[in-house]
């Protein structure tokens, strides 16, 4: 990992990301995204015929998604790199059991998962194959592994797209395209049980899908082969 990267993600970084507010805590800048995930997310729960059903959310931030989750779901799990958004979260949700924890290293929970996220997180990983590595040791044969990640296609456009967006951000450093990820997670036994972009989950009109093509977004669930 590189050394000043845990530095990037402190109090200064996520206070840019969220908008706090007075009487329940925070509110978040993207509100529709963190919607769509959890309403995708709570649909492959409800097929997971279990009686004891747990998340794991990887790179949780200051808790966006996890806020969403708790209205269904008792058993959350959080990891994080940053120490602030972590002890954020401790005093926000103790319901939660939250860990700061960097998942190119070590596993923050010795216990395997039903759901895990990874929202705009493997990007930001110096060593993609360790944190996968790790990931893959926390999945039953049943986990859905729900990913958000930013690709280009291939195509010049997108590439300078990717570079404009994303190239003078030290934080992110996984670029590549949908193709070259795909062969990455294959590596790694996962295969693709559904893509399209966070634009594209249920209720979100063809317009909006037309756009979001052209933004390099992709989302999708994982499964091990």
């Amino acid at each position: 990992m590189t050394k000043n990267l845990p530095n990037e993600f402190n109090k200064k970084y996520f206070n840019s990301k969220y908008k706090f507010d007075s009487n329940d805590g925070y509110e978040v800048d993207n509100p529709l995204k963190s919607k769509r995930i959890s309403e995708f997310t709570l649909n492959l729960l409800k097929n997971l015929k279990q009686n004891s059903l747990k998340l794991l959310e990887i790179g949780c931030g200051y808790g966006m998604l996890l806020k969403e989750l708790q209205k269904e779901i008792d058993h959350l799990f959080a990891t994080d790199l940053s120490e602030s958004a972590i002890e954020y979260i401790k005093v926000q949700n103790n319901e939660i059991m939250s860990k700061v924890n960097d998942i190119q290293i070590s596993l923050p929970f010795n216990q395997k998962f039903d759901v895990i996220l990874a929202i705009d997180v493997l990007e930001h990983l110096e060593d993609i194959d360790a944190g996968l590595t790790n990931i893959k040791k926390m999945m039953h044969s049943q986990t859905s592994l729900i990913i958000e990640i930013p690709l280009f296609t291939g195509s010049m456009y997108n590439k300078l797209l990717w570079k404009l967006i994303f190239g003078k951000n030290p934080t992110y450093i996984v670029n590549v395209s949908y193709k070259q990820f795909e062969k990455i997670m294959f590596a790694h036994e996962l295969r693709n049980n559904y893509r399209g972009t966070v634009l594209e989950l249920p209720g979100i009109t063809k317009i909006t899908k037309r756009f979001v093509s052209f933004t390099g977004q992709h989302f999708g669930e994982w499964k091990l082969i």
